[in-house]
């Protein structure tokens, strides 16, 4: 399991637990950021990381084919 523990700025905590299998259903591609997170931001906020992830990689390679 992985637990995403999300604090809103008025101090509310959320925790939101799911398996690393379905986290990885989104990552190749299989599955949408809406079919395992409920929260919209947590959709957003779990898509934004994914493509900030997504630049790094895409840089990394830059740098290695240089």
């Amino acid at each position: 399991m992985v637990r995403l523990i999300v604090e809103t700025p008025s101090g509310e905590v959320e925790e939101i637990e799911k398996s690393l299998h379905e986290f990885g259903q989104v990552i190749v591609g299989n599955k949408q950021e809406n079919e395992i997170l409920e929260s919209k931001f947590d959709v957003e906020r779990l898509q934004m990381k994914l493509e900030m992830a997504a630049m790094e990689l895409k840089q990394n390679d830059v740098f290695v084919a240089k």
